[in-house]
């Protein structure tokens, strides 16, 4: 079965940056009570960017009609947030820093404990989202190739008991560490779950 016509199916680029933002948020927001609705969408914005490599080869992205509908954010090794976090500096006020700090801390804490466990031949998969059914499985695919082009075996990635993660272990993932996370977000008791697959098409 061919792709529908209307996708387009391109690399991820840096004037995606708000639109995946903007996805983010609408799949996400709920979960952050402790921030004012007036900032989630730079909360969001903010998150993409934190996991945005440029330059990446493995970060892909769907349009529909023109419209972003799902990206994919992944690379290999440990990248900085520098350039994230001063975006967001520069967006808010010293009281709004504060709240951000704290998802900030929550981010940092789960990318240190991945990091720990990456290994060789191996990519992160930083941010995965998909507003149009289909598309996750095509960006996937997509993934899975430029992996193995660039001769990847395996990929690791996080998430925590806010998102499906029961999605990973009916999709041939191993899960390879569960912990309480810590610190987490204010009001909340979350888990961390780090899974890897062996990439295959």
């Amino acid at each position: 079965m061919g792709m529908d016509r209307d996708l387009i199916l391109r690399d991820f680029l840096p004037g995606d940056l708000p639109g995946a933002g903007e996805i983010a948020c609408r799949l996400w927001g709920d979960e952050t009570g402790f921030i004012p609705c007036y900032m989630k969408q730079t909360l969001y914005e903010y998150l993409v960017r934190y996991y945005y490599v440029p330059d990446s080869p493995f970060s892909c992205a769907v349009t529909c009609r023109g419209e972003l509908c799902a990206f994919l954010l992944a690379a290999t090794g440990k990248h900085s947030t520098d350039n994230a976090d001063l975006w967001l500096r520069e967006k808010l006020s010293a009281g709004e820093r504060e709240l951000f700090e704290v998802y900030k801390a929550y981010l940092d804490g789960n990318k240190y404990a991945e990091e720990k466990l990456l290994q060789k031949n191996e990519v992160l998969l930083l941010l995965f989202c998909s507003i149009q059914k289909g598309c996750g499985a095509l960006l996937m695919e997509e993934f899975q190739r430029r992996c193995l082009n660039n001769g990847l075996e395996s990929m690791l990635l996080w998430t925590d008991d806010t998102c499906d993660f029961q999605w990973y272990q009916r999709n041939s993932f191993t899960e390879v560490a569960r912990f309480r996370t810590d610190p987490a977000l204010p009001g909340r008791s979350l888990t961390t779950f780090m899974f890897r697959k062996k990439i295959g098409l």
